[in-house]
């Protein structure tokens, strides 16, 4: 048992074989061959002994005797009573495990957080769907950022499509009602997906940060072919990290019964794959974001101070102007990138802390509210690019007022070398606050420009 065994529940039977007692009491004058014929069917003091496991699937009935030896004249058939506990305890020993463990979980909690989860799977789905649609119809959001955007639309509304629906029903029911082979998926599906997400966003601020501080490299580095590689890489990566805990070589996925979700559990050897997950999955792309970031914010600030040094020394009609527009531009880049990093932080560090503080569920409200922000995550960026991208609203609004739009093409069209040529030639004249912006908002430049394929290997 070790490390697997959960509960032991003792169920003394002595008081519902007393009527059968008492009668094998009263019938006392019968011989010692007659007794022992009736001896095994109505033996006083059974003690059932139901042992858990973690596994749902993995349970185990011992019985035990207190008054009398277990030897060969007491291997006869269970009395009916006893083979229908057995059955009883057979057929629902799932739902007594849920049982137990969600009880800690107040009702009207669960009701509403299967609403929210509801929400949030509605406003995720209409989202994402509208993003994908948008970014695939509208040339001016054209850009490299772009595909990794869709990349992250994509992974969050499977999020939407696969998890949400079994999270709300956990929550709606109490318990997990959908059987041990998607208690296996479930996980899997969900962790996946939210590796994909992760490592689209570090994806995306790498991006970003090659873009401002290694700009001679840029057009090398994000070509046709190693764009593909690293969105091949983000989903690979993510799916394939899961298969020695989905083949239970590391762990195992099944029902955590403290927690009362599907989770990654200890194998036989008591190992988990949690811990290293956990550092690959969350820690690694969290410091990278964190690096690219400050670097992007040390390059602005030393390309700042470089421009009021020049503004000062050669100051001309309408400089004040300028300064302003200055300002406000790195006011708009430096909320873009704060509402970007916290969300990330907001929807994933929450849920990451409480498994680590509270192992044994003892404040369940912090896993709900946990849960419910990072299922929060998977709508959370549509909703950010709508507030601070004026051509994301412009997009939107040409997909849902059904105007004429041309697809995303990832081929060279006639007039891609004119609109690539034309790009490069205004932003040789732009400073590096320009190419800042450009970098840091994922739909880069002003409302009037168009932006050249992404998959320009001339540019």
């Amino acid at each position: 048992m070790g490390a697997r065994l959960r509960s032991v529940l003792v169920l003394d039977a002595a008081a519902a074989f007393e009527p059968e007692c008492q009668s094998t009491r009263r019938r006392s004058h019968r011989t010692p061959a007659a007794d022992a014929q009736h001896e095994p069917r109505h033996a006083p003091n059974l003690t059932l002994i139901v042992t858990f496991y973690r596994h749902p699937d993995h349970w185990k009935i011992r019985k035990t005797r207190q008054h009398h030896a277990m030897d060969s004249n007491l291997t006869g058939p269970s009395s009916p009573r006893t083979q229908a506990w057995t059955d009883s305890f057979q057929d629902y020993n799932l739902t007594v495990m849920q049982d137990v463990e969600l009880s800690k979980f107040p009702r009207a909690l669960l009701t509403f957080s299967s609403v929210i989860t509801i929400l949030i799977l509605i406003v995720g789905v209409l989202g994402n769907s509208l993003t994908i649609w948008a970014l695939l119809r509208c040339p001016r959001v054209r850009n490299v950022a772009a595909v990794f955007i869709i990349s992250l639309c994509v992974a969050d509304l499977l999020f939407c499509v696969l998890v949400l629906p079994f999270s709300a029903s956990r929550f709606l029911h109490g318990t997990w009602v959908h059987g041990m082979t998607m208690c296996v998926l479930f996980p899997f599906m969900r962790y996946g997906n939210i590796g994909v997400s992760l490592l689209s966003i570090a994806m995306i601020t790498i991006n970003r940060y090659v873009m401002i501080a290694h700009h001679n490299m840029y057009a090398r580095v994000y070509r046709k072919h190693w764009i593909a590689c690293m969105i091949a890489f983000c989903w690979i990566f993510s799916y394939g990290m899961q298969m020695p805990t989905l083949l239970g070589v590391w762990g195992s996925f099944g029902y955590d019964n403290k927690l009362g979700t599907c989770s990654i559990l200890e194998d036989a050897q008591g190992r988990s794959s949690k811990a290293a997950l956990f550092i690959i999955a969350f820690v690694v792309p969290c410091l990278v974001i964190i690096l690219c970031y400050t670097r992007i914010f040390l390059v602005v600030h030393e390309s700042e101070q470089r421009m009021r040094q020049h503004a000062s020394t050669s100051r001309a009609p309408g400089g004040n102007e300028k300064e302003n527009k200055r300002k406000r531009n790195e006011w708009r880049i430096t909320k873009m990138v704060l509402a970007i990093f916290l969300s990330f932080l907001v929807c994933y560090l929450p849920i990451t802390i409480v498994k680590i503080a509270d192992k044994h569920a003892n404040w369940p409200g912090l896993h709900v509210l946990g849960y419910l922000l990072l299922y929060l995550s998977a709508c959370i960026n549509p909703l950010i690019y709508v507030i601070m991208n004026k051509q994301y609203r412009q997009a939107y609004k040409t997909v849902l007022r059904c105007q004429r739009g041309r697809l995303l093409s990832f081929t060279h069209g006639p007039d891609t070398s004119q609109q690539g040529e034309k790009w490069r030639e205004q932003n040789c004249s732009r400073t590096l606050m320009s190419q800042v912006s450009i970098a840091l908002s994922p739909m880069g430049g002003s409302a009037s420009q168009d932006l050249p394929d992404v998959f320009d290997s001339s540019s």
